[in-house]
C-alpha cells in the first residue's frame, strides 16, 4: 500500500532533481544524508512497526535521489563507455543485492541491530561525503570532477 500512495511522487521529485530545478548532486547529498540519519535512528529502536515505517519512508528517500545518480553516470561518460559504465553499475548493484543480505544477516547475527544500522548510516555518510569532495558542479550535460 505504501508504493502505491507514495511512490508517484518518488518518481515525479526524483525525475525533477535529476533533470532541472534542485540540481542532482545537491539532491543526492541532502536525500541520501537524511536517509543515513533515520538508519541511525533504527539503531537505537526496537522492531516494532515505527521502525518499519521508518525503513519504508528511508527507502523512499533513496529512491528519489536513485535518478540523479543514474544522470551523474550518463554525465561523467563519453558516448563510447557509456554502455558499459551503467552495465558495471547494474552489474555491481547485482552483486550487492545477491551478497549484501549474506554480510549484513552475518553483522546482524553476530553484533546485533545497532551495529547493523550503524554500520548502514556510515556507509551511506561516507557516499554523501565522497559526492561532495568529489564532484564541484554538476552541470546537465557535463560532470566536471575536481582535480585536486
Amino acid at each position: 500500500m505504501w508504493g502505491i500512495n507514495f511512490a508517484p511522487l518518488v518518481n515525479r521529485w526524483g525525475v525533477l532533481s535529476a533533470t532541472k530545478g534542485f540540481g542532482r548532486r545537491k539532491t543526492i547529498i541532502i536525500f541520501q544524508s537524511i536517509g543515513a540519519f533515520s538508519y541511525f535512528i533504527c539503531a537505537f529502536l526496537k522492531p516494532n512497526i515505527f521502525m518499519a515505517i521508518l525503513i519504508m519512508i528511508t527507502s523512499s528517500l533513496y529512491a528519489i535521489a536513485a535518478p540523479a545518480f543514474n544522470s551523474i553516470v550518463g554525465d561523467i561518460t563519453t558516448d563510447e563507455n557509456r554502455k558499459q559504465s551503467f552495465s558495471l553499475v547494474y552489474r555491481g548493484s547485482n552483486i550487492w543485492y545477491a551478497v549484501g543480505p549474506v554480510v549484513m544477516g552475518s553483522v546482524l547475527t553476530k553484533f546485533g541491530y545497532t551495529y547493523r544500522w550503524t554500520a548502514v548510516s556510515i556507509l551511506n555518510i561516507i557516499g554523501a561525503v565522497s559526492m561532495f569532495l568529489l564532484f564541484n558542479k554538476i552541470s546537465d550535460r557535463r560532470c566536471v570532477r575536481n582535480a585536486g
